[in-house]
């Protein structure tokens, strides 16, 4: 997508935001609060969806996803998209954070893959169970699992699971969430593994080096190495051996 379409599909997006925000902590009517409120959760979904399509379109056109990398706390990152979820009034998801999991990252990335695993887990996961979210930190990687009970992930849909415009039953986005996660982990060289059970549930876990010197782009999936048994279902992905090295240089609707 070239950066003159995304700006034309931002900038009204980015209008009704400011616009919203300009009334939001006025006196208003309850009725017309609540219809103000779904106004922006659809206008931040579309963002993410304007988003996914730019990073498909950048990564089909170049092979790589350019990172714009600071340092970044993955607790800090994960706070916040727990904190506006209770905002919300959504208070299924727990964090637990264990070490030191700063790195150097694409904050913005990778807030954006933390809600994008976040809503699925929301979306998929049984109403009545919590959504946890756990951080942990060592030496040189850091690791995020979002994890959520309910029904497991059918076995024709789990080889497909990163590929562009997969969507689920309940998906009301792009169908390209997973793949965007996926490709912007790759991206700084981590890795992603889905484990998915009837009777553990479903768990996404993430693991990302904390700095740079161990990236490596190119990444796509392999074929993967699956066990599939009457209890578990599990899916990894992993980088190919000639990968080459990485370019370096408002995310809270309704799943």
């Amino acid at each position: 997508m070239r950066r003159e379409r995304e700006e034309d599909l931002r900038s009204p997006l980015n209008t009704i935001l400011i616009s919203a925000g300009a009334i939001e902590h006025d006196p208003l009517p309850p009725e017309t609060a609540r219809k103000l409120e779904r106004l922006v959760s659809a206008v931040k979904r579309m963002e993410r969806v304007v988003g996914d399509l730019t990073d498909y379109t950048k990564r089909r056109a170049t092979g790589t996803l350019q990172l714009h990398r600071e340092r970044v706390d993955l607790r800090e990152l994960v706070t916040l998209v727990a904190g506006e979820l209770q905002a919300k009034g959504e208070c299924r998801v727990k964090v637990d954070c264990v070490g030191d999991a700063t790195g150097e990252w694409d904050r913005s990335r990778l807030l954006r893959s933390i809600v994008n695993l976040v809503n699925n887990a929301l979306a998929y996961g049984a109403p009545s169970t919590p959504i946890v979210v756990q951080v942990e930190g060592d030496e040189a990687w850091a690791a995020l699992r979002v994890h959520n009970e309910g029904d497991p992930i059918p076995a024709d849909t789990l080889p497909h699971l990163f590929d562009p415009f997969t969507r689920g039953t309940k998906s009301a986005g792009s169908g390209l969430g997973p793949y965007i996660v996926h490709e912007i982990v790759a991206a700084h060289g981590g890795s992603i593994v889905v484990e998915s059970t009837r009777e553990k549930g479903t768990t996404f876990t993430v693991r990302l080096p904390r700095w740079r010197a161990v990236d490596a782009a190119g990444w796509e999936p392999r074929s993967p190495d699956r066990e599939l048994h009457a209890e578990a279902r599990s899916l990894a992905f992993a980088p190919r051996a000639d990968a080459a090295t990485v370019p370096l240089d408002h995310l809270f609707g309704q799943p």
